[in-house]
């Protein structure tokens, strides 16, 4: 039987104890105000889990990363660009559909991994609010060491500030 270390790793203490709060004092902060910029910060959740960050290139295309961490000990990086659609008649949602690539470093045994991924998701900007809440599914393609499908996804909530 595999013997497997369990630890803590400093990024997520530093995720719990400090982005967490000011994460926090900026939606309470903000609460009162609709969206007015183009950078969203937020928490990601779900395979992996971590940080992420949109930045808003125009009113219908986005860029996406998400720093995080997966359940099988292993830290991603993922980037994507993104087209936006307002679904209609539904005010402040979206749905949403990309292309991007991830970087995956194995904390135990240098088992590291490259590929492509297509996200497709929605995004909800909660009314008056500069918050919005998302999900997404986004199927991938490993492609160093070797070529494997992958599948990613999870759902956040998003501060613009």
């Amino acid at each position: 039987m595999e013997n497997r270390r369990i630890s803590s790793p400093r990024w997520q203490v530093f995720v719990v104890f400090i982005f967490l709060p000011l994460l926090v004092a900026g939606i309470m902060a903000a609460s009162a105000q609709a969206r007015t910029s183009n950078f969203g910060l937020g928490l990601y959740l779900g395979e992996p889990t971590g940080i992420n960050a949109k930045f808003w290139t125009s009113s219908r295309n986005s860029l996406d990363f998400t720093a995080a961490w997966s359940f099988e000990d292993r830290f991603t990086l993922t980037g994507d660009y993104q087209w936006h659609r307002p679904f209609p008649n539904a005010q402040g949602l979206l749905w949403f559909y990309g292309i991007g690539g991830f970087v995956r470093f194995s904390d135990d045994n240098g088992d590291d991994h490259l590929g492509v991924r297509v996200p497709v998701g929605i995004e909800y900007f909660i009314r008056q609010s500069p918050l919005s809440l998302f999900a997404e599914i986004a199927l991938g393609m490993r492609l160093s060491p070797e070529t494997e499908a992958d599948v990613m996804g999870g759902f956040g909530l998003r501060v613009y500030l």
